[in-house]
């Protein structure tokens, strides 16, 4: 389905975000109880639940004390309407600007930029295939776990129409969109760039995924797939697809939680 980043972009700590980059992940569940104990058990996360202002419960998944994503709890009746997800964030600088330039280029401001605490900002907006991503514009240090074993080491993009999404990300976070010609063919695979980095990915929705909308997925890394999917299953969860190969990057699998979020799992080759 996709090419990541090979070992040799490792990452692990990183303190600062550039725009245009990555930083975090949200789980939006319907039961945190349920999610927490899969995900720590998988993969060594631990859990910490931080107060918030409101009734929802905000919980850190966290590697070695240092934030990996976080958690929050959705109710039936939101659940109803947008089942369980995977949320990605990008860092951005004047958050307020970015949602104006989303709207010039056709996107759609979901959720207005909003302060959280003193941490930053956020938005939620929806880019003109329909697929969603979360913003951040940080006020205050940040640490997270990225690309390593145990945590989120991709991020990609499924949409309709590669040629409707690209100008807006290219645009809007001043990505470079390159076609991988090996995979063009089967899957029509996108590579995003900035400044010669590997950023994210993006592929063509096929007919014969069934179900599949516009979306961002994560992949989390693993060092030993095969047993990571033994796992899985024995905690609940459930393979989705064929194990599948990226010729000198990894491989890879679809995979659900036991409430049935999707995500992705990749065992990356050691380099030669």
């Amino acid at each position: 389905m996709g090419y990541f980043i090979s070992k040799e972009c490792f990452m692990a700590v990183i303190t600062k975000f550039d725009p245009g980059y990555f930083c975090w992940a949200e789980l939006a569940t319907t039961d945190t109880a349920i999610a927490g104990t899969f995900y720590c058990e998988l993969l060594g996360w631990q859990m910490h639940a931080l107060p918030t202002d409101g009734e929802m419960s905000y919980i850190l998944f966290t590697k070695e004390e240092t934030p990996v994503c976080a958690m929050y709890e959705i109710d039936e009746e939101s659940a109803a309407e947008t089942p369980p997800y995977w949320q990605s964030f990008i860092a951005v600088e004047e958050i307020d600007a970015v949602c104006a330039r989303v709207i010039e280029l056709g996107g759609e401001v979901v959720m207005d930029p909003f302060e959280i605490g003193e941490e930053g900002k956020m938005a939620l907006v929806e880019d003109p295939e329909g697929a969603f991503v979360a913003l951040w514009e940080s006020m205050a240090p940040r640490s997270v776990r990225m690309r390593e074993e145990g945590t989120i080491g991709w991020n990609e993009l499924y949409v309709f129409e590669p040629k409707n999404a690209s100008p807006f990300y290219e645009a809007l976070f001043g990505w470079e969109a390159h076609s991988d010609e090996e995979c063009e063919s089967e899957y029509n695979y996108t590579h995003f760039r900035k400044a010669g980095e590997a950023v994210g990915g993006m592929i063509e929705i096929q007919e014969e995924w069934e179900g599949v909308i516009p979306h961002w997925a994560i992949y989390i890394q693993v060092d030993d797939l095969d047993t990571t999917l033994d796992k899985l299953e024995e905690l609940g969860g459930a393979i989705a697809s064929d194990v599948m190969s990226a010729e000198g990057v990894g491989d890879f699998v679809v995979v659900t939680d036991p409430l049935g979020v999707h995500f992705l799992l990749v065992e990356l080759y050691e380099e030669e």
